[in-house]
Formats: C-alpha cells, structure tokens, sequence
C-alpha cells in the first residue's frame, strides 16, 4: 500500500470534523468487552507515575481518505469501531464539551442514516429496531457503568481532548490514502478488504513503511525525495526477502520470543530498543521514529538520515551472515538467549573481526569442568556444551563449507538424551508400550512411522508376527515374541513389571550393557530432539541407532555430534557395535574436551 500521509492526530484534532462510513462496511458492532478494554486501557495508561505531557496514548490506525460523495468529510476506510466508540464517550461528556465549546465527532453513513441520529440520541426503547441500535446502545451503557463505578470524568474529557501541544492525550494513527485512490493505484475497498478480511491489521512494520516513503521526512526537494523513496522501498524489500529466509533469520533472532509476521520490524525495534517486545505500548517503536521525526530540527532529511543507519545495521548481519565462523558465533550465542544488542556492545569494543571472533569463542568457551557436569545438576550446562561442541566439530573442518542449521534447531524441541539408558525399575503406562513397540521394530525390522499419530497397533502387531512366523529360530526371534506376549498381555500391572524387569535384564546381557557407565556424566549424552528420545524413551543403543538412521533418513535433523556417537566415531575400539562401553565413553568425553581446548577456529 502506498502512502499520502502519515501522521499521529489528536481526537482533539478530529472533533468537529465530519466522517463518512461509507456502505462497504458493516455497521457498530463493539462488544461490552472491546469497550471496556478501551476505557480500561485509557485509564491504566493515564494513571502511571512519572507521565509528561510529551506521553500520549495510541490507538489503532485509522485509514481515511478525502470523501468523492461530501467535499468536507472524510471516508473512513478502517478503524469505524474505535471512531464510533470515541463518539460515544464524549457523549457522554456532552457537558464538558458544551463548558468548553467544542464539537463532538461527525459520523454520516451511507445506508444507515437512522444510526448518524441515533449516536446522538441513544435510547434504550428503540435499541432493538436493527443491529447496529443494539450494539451502540449496550456500548454507551458500558460506558455510564465505567463512570458510575468511580472513574473521572473529568480525566476522561481531558484525555480525550487536550490539544496535540498541551499533551496527555489520547491520539489516533491517521493514515491518509486519497492520493492512491485519486490517481488509481488502489481503491478504498481494496484497502478495507486487505485489512478486514480474516482481521489482519496494520503492522508496526507496514506503517514505518509510510513512515520512511513519506515525503516530508525525506527532502524538501519533490525529485530528490522521489529518488529517495524509490530507493528506500527496493531496499526494504531486499532486507525483508532475506530475512524471510529461515536460515538467516533464525541465525539472528535465535530463541526470541515474539512472533514478527513482518520480520523487517525487528530491525527498527532493535534500533530503538524495543526488540524484547516487553513494552506496554502497542505502537511503541512507531510512536518512538515518529517522535523522533516530528522533533527533528533536520525532519525533511530524517528519514533517510535513519534509513542508512537501518541500512548499515543490516549490513553488520549480512557480513556476520556470509564469514562461516561468525555465522556459527552469532548462532550459538543467540541460540542460548544472548541478544543482537550485546553482540553488538561487544563489536564495538572489538579492533576488527578477528578479535571480535576471539572475544565470542572465549565467551561461549568459558572456564567449564566439563567432568563434573551431571545430567541432574547442570541440565542446562550441558545442553549449552553439547550445542557448541556441534558447533565448534563443525569449523573445525576447514574444508567443509557445511553450516549448523539453526532453523531447524529452534524449530525442533530438544532434550539430553542418555546414550545408554537409565535404568528403571517400573516402566509403565504409555512408555511402557512405547519400549516394547521400538524393541518389536527393531528385532522384526517392521518399520515405525516418523509420527506417533500414524502408527496403528494392530497392523503393526499383525506385520511384527509375519515377519517373524517363517524365521529361524533364534535368540532374536524368541526375544521378539517375549516382547510382543507382554505388549499383547492383559495381565495385572504387577505381574507385567515383574516380567518387563526381567525381559530388560535379558536384553541388557544381549546388547553387553556395560554396567560400569556414569549415566550422568556428559560422556553418556547427546542432544537428540524431542519426538526422536520420547518415542525411543530407555531403548538400548543399538534401537536407538537404528531409529536415529531412519530419521535423519526421513528429514528429521539429527546433530553432528549425536550422529558421531551412534556410529562410534569417536570410538577406538569397534569390537562390540551393539553397546556403548565405558571406553567409548571416555574417547566421547575426550573429543569434547580437546575441542574446547582449541585456542582458534580461523
């Protein structure tokens, strides 16, 4: 959408003036809840400490252009509820306006004339003559019940009145659109489909686009600004294209929070601090440029002044982006929570990038006694170390252009998988039938779907029993039926634990469990995503493995390092596949260790 005007009015600045709803729209149709809201909102705004009449409180954009049909009004394009909502409020404050001179709004509407009367006479008798009488008439009672509860009118009128240089006032976003409707880039339907269909409103981002076009805050020079607006808008999109690409974006924003369905925005929220999203006003990052603009003493040249700055700080990220070891670096640090603003602090402090590298390597690294983390006490810890040792494995390849996907890293949930199992006593209820079912599949070959919803019990069960009914016999074979007994038994809990105790005991002997592992200790865990461990919760090395193949086989992102492991990459001594020794824990632990020893990756 293009743009005429853009600017933040005042409801001191709209009383008197006419508006048109045009017949395109529905009519009032504000709940007792979104009105309530409003005046709450309003209120808790207002009664803060510490308030100066710079301070205003922000309400949705209203899109208006220039009526074809009255010379003096304006059409209304979006934002007609809170419009009408305000009316009803300052009548209720009829007599301050009649103290003070002033006008109340003027809504006309093009097939509902009755409602332009009856916003001015609400009355309860005729509020069942059509929809739009109800819904104004339960409006205006909210709002004579918030006043007889206590709240000031007096406050309210002041709000809602003073003037834009007196402050401590309530103010619209007005967004003016009469040049492209007048000159045919758009027509006003459009625009009220675009926005109401499906409730989409605007951005932060869509109006600091109008924001930054707008002419007056780019030269007083007509070509000079045109110049400018073309090139501000090829930018923006160039910047928005990239960061829709997940691989980029996640890099950046790492385990943020908020859900930008713009993502540009998050470059102007960086700017002005804003990127936690923790801030109370809605509007704040469009409010705080639009501030700065207006204040400006240089505002015909603000925009592009701060569209470089805009420009340059995405430059800093492409960079970061493109140089591999920064790329990994930025990743993993905003993969564990550190945010875009202190890697920049630390930039800044930096001589040059290969300092900055060193300084982000030293940081991630930190002093850590990586033998005495315990899966128990340092869960966290441990899960940030065996990020990074997939990280740091992955440079330490220099001919490998191979980069850690982040996106699908925070994409996916994560947990510390035990490579050899913990032990329990009693395994019950759902993972009970999830360790048998992965046990079944693993001694039958009959596959498992990538996604528990898929998996159906009976036609698993009914493969298993064929694919083994013309096999051998053989320790395999009778540990297979064992297992599909006890998956079909309908026995007592008590008896189906004693069995299963004794069915994993077994089954450790067979797969040579080494007995002597510290479960806990990091030489026994990896990273592993969540549907792979939860699905595959206590299974033994090999049906992990087995199961870890057929993932990563099926799309499923499945670590470096966790890989490693399971193909005993790190391992010296190949003599026994099926199980995770003591010694091939040691070799793991020591990998980790001389990883963290490196002094550089360049």
């Amino acid at each position: 959408m293009g743009m005429s005007e853009l600017k933040l009015k005042s409801v001191h600045d709209l009383l008197g003036k006419k508006f048109y709803i045009p017949d395109y729209q529905r009519g009032y149709r504000w709940t007792k809840t979104e009105v309530k809201n409003l005046l709450g909102d309003i209120k808790v705004f207002f009664d803060k400490d510490g308030l100066t009449k710079t301070n205003y409180y922000c309400l949705q954009p209203l899109v208006v252009c220039k009526s074809q049909k009255e010379s003096d009004a304006w059409e209304v394009i979006d934002g007609q509820q809170r419009l009408t909502t305000i009316c009803i409020i300052l009548n209720n404050l009829k007599n301050y306006l009649d103290d003070e001179c002033m006008e109340n709004l003027v809504l006309n509407y093009q097939t509902r004339d009755k409602s332009e009367e009856y916003l001015q006479n609400i009355d309860e008798t005729r509020k069942t003559e059509n929809i739009d009488f109800y819904h104004i008439f339960e409006a205006d009672k909210t709002i004579k019940d918030f006043f007889s509860s206590g709240n000031s009118k007096g406050d309210m009128f002041r709000y809602l009145t003073n003037a834009t240089d007196v402050g401590k006032n309530v103010r619209f976003i007005w967004y003016d659109v009469t040049d492209e409707i007048r000159t045919g880039k758009v027509k006003a339907i459009d625009i009220f489909t675009r926005l109401n269909i499906g409730k989409i409103p605007l951005t932060n981002a869509e109006l600091l686009k109008a924001l930054f076009l707008s002419k007056e805050y780019l030269s007083e020079n007509s070509e000079a600004a045109k110049e400018m607006q073309v090139r501000i808008a090829q930018d923006w999109d160039r910047i928005e294209k990239q960061l829709q690409k997940d691989d980029f974006w996640y890099f950046l924003y790492g385990n943020g929070t908020h859900n930008y369905s713009t993502r540009i925005e998050f470059l102007f929220d960086l700017q002005k601090g804003n990127h936690h999203k923790k801030d109370e006003e809605e509007r704040h990052t469009f409010n705080e440029f639009y501030r700065e603009f207006s204040n400006s003493k240089n505002k015909h040249s603000q925009a592009a002044t701060v569209w470089k700055e805009i420009s340059n700080l995405f430059g800093i990220f492409e960079n970061w982006y493109e140089d591999r070891v920064l790329y990994h670096l930025i990743g993993y640090n905003t993969a564990i929570g550190n945010t875009i603003d202190t890697l920049l602090d630390k930039l800044k402090i930096s001589d040059s990038n290969t300092d900055f590298k060193k300084k982000l390597l030293k940081k991630a690294k930190r002093a850590t006694d990586i033998k005495q983390l315990s899966y128990n006490e340092n869960y966290a810890e441990i899960r940030k170390t065996l990020l990074l040792f997939n990280i740091l494995s992955m440079l330490g390849n220099k001919k490998s252009e191979d980069r850690f996907p982040f996106h699908h890293f925070q994409n996916q949930d994560w947990d510390i998988e035990h490579v050899s199992p913990q032990t329990e006593q009693e395994i019950s209820g759902k993972d009970r039938k999830s360790w048998l079912i992965t046990n079944i599949s693993y001694f039958t070959g009959v596959e498992l779907p990538l996604k528990t919803l898929d998996f159906k019990e009976e036609e698993f069960i009914r493969a298993a029993k064929t694919a083994i009914s013309n096999d051998a016999e053989s320790e395999e074979k009778e540990f297979a039926k064992r297992l599909i007994d006890l998956y079909e038994s309908d026995a007592f809990e008590q008896e189906k634990n004693s069995v299963l105790i004794t069915l994993r005991t077994d089954l450790a002997h067979f797969f040579k469990e080494d007995a002597a592992l510290d479960k806990d200790n990091i030489s026994n865990l990896v990273l592993l995503d969540a549907g792979t461990n939860r699905m595959y919760k206590n299974a033994f090395f090999p049906v992990k493995r087995k199961w870890i193949i057929e993932r990563e086989r099926n799309g499923v992102f499945v670590p470096l390092c966790t890989k490693n492991v399971f193909m005993k990459a790190y391992s010296s001594n190949f003599s026994n596949l099926t199980a995770w020794t003591e010694q091939d824990a040691e070799a793991y632990e020591q990998a980790i260790e001389r990883i963290f020893k490196t002094e550089s990756i360049d």
